[in-house]
């Protein structure tokens, strides 16, 4: 664990950085191509990830796929679980706090600011580029509370190697073998990688788009034939060159009934290759970042030629996509952050995660019905389950509930889209005292622990270091029994 709060990156790094920013391009060919993933393969990740940055920043359907694949990982709600014991709880409120502090930028470009959200996005960017890796500098803001967080900066991926197996990262911009990272330290995500297959599609869009735009430049203007009985060399003859270059530049002129002009055909017969080309790279971009590409590639024939089919087995491929990514991200966070975190904090093993919630099914009427179903039949269901398949919280003490035989009221009804009293946005997530107990924190404002509940005798407490400080609400060790 770093506890300085100091960047191992120094300026004189950044600064070498920047200069050696320098772009592969225009001059791409595959052969340059093949030689970097090579290189990439065995653990030099130097030439590649450039170029793939470079490639990132000028095809846009390229960086649009990405960014919208990392934009839907990153919009996904996230909570923090614990186990249900009194320690539990509070590694829950620690990490709780830690996350909701978190601040997230780039090493080179540290005017860049972000949440949780942007590291989630970060880390989701290891699809394209293999890997993420983020530099974790730690924040004390209350040592007696236990209050914590750190600042992720994200650092380009060819600041390390990989050629023993594992990151390196390279401390020197001339190193060979860079320093592992250690645990606490650094914060590196492996993901798919999908920028070694878009490398080759990359040159296979774009040489035709440069031939499409030679062609353009050639024959995107009619050539024309002059004929004349004029002798070459005569003042005819001259007088009709000047008169084509005037043709090229204003496309008129004057000449008289012995000039005969005839237009050349140069086009080539049928469709030209560039665009079908470059279509097809582009639904291979989709296809790699967000799935099925029913959207532009299932096209129906006859007269319904040209028109998109497929949307809804499209949607499906998103949210596996979704789901899968929640499955992968949550690993990585509990055991690079959460267990460092909690060891640092509490000297023992985490009792409590974040987790990154997979999108809710939309199919919930289906799903109300065969709950409804298994009730009137004597088959036993779960509340925590039935609260986790519709994202619906727990009631706030105090708070109006239905019950059996009530009327239907509007709030029912909302209740049935994933909206409540105490969740009125609808997105299936409220906080309440209760949530720790139950034990869920989620990653909206709010959530105090049992008897944490501020009030005016703010007693502390002997068993805290720090114990002649106010509690706080993150402090208070406390069950229901010792509410303040």
């Amino acid at each position: 664990m770093n506890l300085t709060g100091k960047s191992q990156i120094d300026q004189a790094r950044i600064e070498w950085a920047l200069r050696l920013k320098f772009s592969p391009m225009p001059d791409i060919t595959m052969k340059r191509m093949t030689t970097q993933l090579n290189s990439f393969r065995i653990g030099d990740l130097w030439l590649a990830a450039r170029t793939w940055e470079v490639m990132i920043e000028r095809d846009s359907e390229l960086a649009a796929n990405i960014f919208k694949r990392c934009e839907d990982v990153a919009a996904l709600d996230w909570e923090i679980m614990s186990d249900g014991s009194p320690e539990g709880d509070r590694h829950a409120c620690a990490l709780k706090y830690f996350y909701d502090h978190a601040s997230v930028t780039n090493a080179l470009d540290q005017d860049e600011i972000g949440d949780v959200s942007k590291l989630i996005w970060n880390i989701a960017f290891a699809h394209a580029m293999k890997y993420s890796t983020h530099e974790m500098l730690l924040r004390v803001d209350n040592a007696a509370a236990q209050e914590v967080t750190c600042e992720f900066r994200l650092t380009p991926v060819w600041f390390f190697e990989c050629r023993r197996g594992y990151l390196g990262w390279l401390q020197h911009v001339f190193d060979v073998y860079g320093q592992p990272l250690e645990l606490g330290e650094w914060l590196p995500a492996v993901g798919y990688g999908h920028m070694r297959a878009c490398s080759v599609l990359y040159v296979f869009k774009h040489n035709p788009l440069q031939d499409w735009l030679l062609y353009s430049e050639r024959y995107g203007f009619p050539h024309v034939q002059l004929l004349t009985d004029a002798t070459k060399g005569s003042q005819e003859w001259n007088d009709l060159m000047n008169a084509y270059e005037k043709l090229g530049n204003d496309g008129a002129l004057i000449t008289n009934k012995t000039v005969e002009i005839r237009p050349i055909d140069v086009a080539t017969k049928g469709e030209l290759p560039f665009r079908a080309m470059v279509e097809d790279v582009n639904r291979a971009y989709a296809k790699l970042f967000r799935g099925s590409d029913l959207a532009t590639s299932s096209r129906a024939k006859g007269q319904n030629e040209g028109h998109a089919v497929g949307a809804s087995v499209q949607k499906g491929e998103k949210d596996i996509l979704l789901a899968s990514d929640a499955r992968w991200a949550t690993p990585i966070l509990n055991y690079r952050v959460d267990r460092p975190i909690i060891r640092y904090l509490f000297n023992s093993e985490p009792r409590a995660w974040f987790k990154l919630l997979p999108p809710a099914d939309d199919d919930a009427q289906s799903d109300l019905l065969t709950a409804q179903f298994c009730v009137q039949n004597g088959v036993p269901l779960a509340v925590s389950t039935v609260r986790e398949r519709f994202n619906w919280p727990e009631p706030q003490p105090g708070e109006p509930v239905l019950t059996p035989g009530s009327a239907p009221v509007s709030g029912a009804a909302k209740s049935a889209l994933g909206q409540s009293p105490a969740n009125p946005n609808g997105n299936g997530h409220a906080t309440s005292e209760s949530q720790i107990s139950n034990p869920q924190i989620s990653n909206r404002a709010g959530a105090y622990a049992p008897g944490a509940t501020p009030g005016p005798d703010q007693r502390p407490d002997p068993r805290m270091p720090g114990g002649n400080k106010p509690l706080t609400r993150w402090n208070y060790p406390g069950g229901q029994e010792n509410a303040l």
